[in-house]
C-alpha cells in the first residue's frame, strides 16, 4: 500500500471525470522562472506532490509520474497538473515539492542537492468538488554551491499556502475562498 501518495493525472481541464462524487481534484499551475545560468547546462523543473504525513526530508515522488520540464532561458515556463484526492487523504495538507535539476531525472551530478521550494498547501481537496491553485517560484533558490545574488529564496524554504488562497466553489475571481475561516467548498 502506498500510504500517502495523491495521485498526479496530466489532463486537460475540461475533460470530465466520472468519480469526481467520490474523489476531490485540485488543478495545479506551477510556473517556474526562466533558467538565468549561462554557463552551465540548461535546468529541469521537476514537481512532485504528496500528502501532508510525509515528510519534506523523505526522499518521495509522486504515485504518478510528473514530467520534468526543460526551463527556458528567455522566459517564466508553466505545467499543468491534475491532482486525485480521495476521502481518506481530504482533510490532510498537500505537499508540493518543486525542484531544479540538471537531469531531467534529478539523478545527475549534485542533483542529490538540487536547489528546491516547497509548498504546504493547508488542505486542497473537497470531495466531489474541483479546486485550482497557481504557485510561481520567482527564482532558483540559492544553494550553497550555487549562489544568485538576484534570488531572495532559500534553498528548501516552506511556503505556507492557506485553504483560503485554493479556488473553488464560487465563481469570478478573488483572492480569498473563506468566509471567517470556512472555505466556500465546506458550506
Amino acid at each position: 500500500m502506498k500510504r500517502g501518495l495523491v495521485t498526479v493525472v496530466l489532463l486537460p481541464a475540461s475533460l470530465s471525470l466520472g468519480c469526481i462524487e467520490r474523489n476531490a481534484y485540485l488543478e495545479l499551475t506551477v510556473t517556474f522562472p526562466k533558467d538565468e545560468s549561462t554557463t552551465q547546462a540548461a535546468r529541469y523543473g521537476v514537481v512532485r506532490v504528496n500528502t501532508g504525513d510525509v515528510s519534506f526530508d523523505a526522499d518521495w515522488e509522486s504515485s504518478e509520474v510528473v514530467p520534468p520540464v526543460r526551463l527556458s532561458r528567455t522566459q517564466s515556463t508553466k505545467q499543468q497538473i491534475s491532482v486525485e484526492g480521495r476521502e481518506e487523504i481530504e482533510t490532510q495538507p498537500v505537499r508540493v515539492k518543486v525542484r531544479f535539476c540538471r537531469d531531467p531525472n534529478c539523478v545527475g551530478i549534485n542533483d542529490d542537492h538540487a536547489p528546491e521550494v516547497r509548498y504546504e498547501i493547508e488542505r486542497a481537496f473537497y470531495l466531489g468538488k474541483r479546486t485550482s491553485l497557481s504557485l510561481s517560484v520567482d527564482c532558483i533558490p540559492n544553494v550553497p554551491t550555487e549562489m544568485d545574488p538576484m534570488c531572495a529564496i532559500m534553498d528548501q524554504s516552506v511556503v505556507t499556502v492557506s485553504k483560503c488562497s485554493v479556488a473553488g466553489c464560487r465563481e469570478g475571481v478573488t483572492s480569498n475562498y473563506c468566509t471567517g475561516n470556512v472555505h466556500f467548498c465546506e458550506q
